[in-house]
């Protein structure tokens, strides 16, 4: 990659705050493969609106994790590992794209008792964007909204989160009215919600594909221009058969309402969502052409820099094992050398 600005943010850089490198880097014309911020290990109790910049299709605006600084597939709370993260203390959305084109990944994100907006919401008619391997979670607070809750955009893919403990009829991820398509929903695991997962999408086609909802008080809840395929549960809205009625911890670490022990990475390769059966793998048409593009839809949320699969098997849910079968690192992370 490219990028036009390749900025750390925390103490002792230029820029000590996600807004100020917001402020400072999302404006004007953007080149190359866009501008990246990366958060260093450290908490960041701040509100983001990413709005005023002109980011494109080529020249995304990222925010994501400094390499050695993100998380492990584990929340602060649980690893103790000094994550990138946003512990937010106030009232508002944390982060909200204003913007197209707004790439958030590798961070943990936590809300507060008085949240009103959730981890991530976009403005309405916001296209266009990434959400991948974060750790979104609201340990049991009261908040509205959840994880991600999208209204009225399209063109998102929102792949290998874990988002959990949003408990007071809050999601993990949702879609509210969506206008258009494709949006696409991938390889999540969203445990201890209210809905694992709500789309009400409003017309095509969207991909609900190879999640795990587990422990939710309301695993699935879609209109039917959601396309469902290949997600676990522990009740019977799974699909196909093989990954309905499952025991939750047989397949995660730690479903558990003590939030400072969830764990929701795979358990072991003995889990009923590890490579599950070649002959039932989703294989849609969409990954030949996203693989290529964002190669680390295939990296598990607990394998940042390292290696992707490449073998025919999917694994349910955010997390995977490491096998012999994998080649080199494809992640556009690293900066050219």
């Amino acid at each position: 990659m490219a990028y036009e600005y390749d900025d750390p943010i925390g103490t002792g850089q230029t820029y000590t705050t996600i807004s100020a490198w917001e402020s400072a880097r999302n404006s004007g014309s953007f080149t190359g493969d866009g501008r990246r911020g990366r958060c260093l290990g450290e908490n960041f109790n701040e509100a983001v609106d990413f709005d005023g910049g002109s980011p494109t299709a080529t020249a995304y605006l990222t925010l994501t994790a400094n390499p050695g600084d993100e998380h492990d597939g584990r929340a602060n709370d649980v690893s103790g590992a000094g994550n990138a993260r946003i512990v937010y203390t106030g009232e508002s959305r944390v982060l909200q794209p204003k913007d197209d084109y707004i790439e958030l990944s590798w961070l943990e994100v936590q809300t507060s008792a008085n949240s009103q907006d959730g981890c991530i919401r976009p403005s309405n008619g916001i296209d266009a964007g990434r959400v991948h391997h974060m750790i979104l979670h609201a340990n049991g607070n009261t908040v509205e909204y959840g994880g991600v809750q999208l209204d009225q955009n399209y063109g998102w893919l929102i792949y290998r989160n874990i988002a959990y403990g949003f408990t007071n009829g809050d999601r993990g991820i949702n879609f509210g009215n969506s206008q258009g398509v494709p949006n696409y929903v991938l390889y999540n695991t969203s445990c201890r919600n209210s809905y694992g997962f709500d789309g009400n999408g409003k017309s095509g086609t969207n991909e609900n594909a190879n999640n795990v909802y587990f422990d939710n008080g309301d695993n699935i809840d879609v209109d039917t221009d959601w396309s469902n395929t290949n997600n676990a549960t522990e009740d019977t809205d799974g699909d196909p058969v093989g990954l309905q009625s499952l025991t939750p911890n047989d397949n995660i670490k730690n479903s558990t309402t003590t939030w400072a022990s969830f764990d929701g990475r795979l358990k072991d390769s003995s889990a009923d969502i590890y490579h599950y059966s070649s002959d039932n793998a989703y294989s849609p048409s969409w990954t030949g052409s996203y693989t290529t593009t964002f190669p680390e839809i295939d990296v598990p949320i607990s394998d940042r820099n390292t290696t992707l699969d490449t073998g025919t098997n999917w694994t349910i849910g955010a997390d995977d094992e490491q096998s012999a079968s994998r080649k080199p690192d494809l992640m556009p992370f690293m900066p050219e050398v």
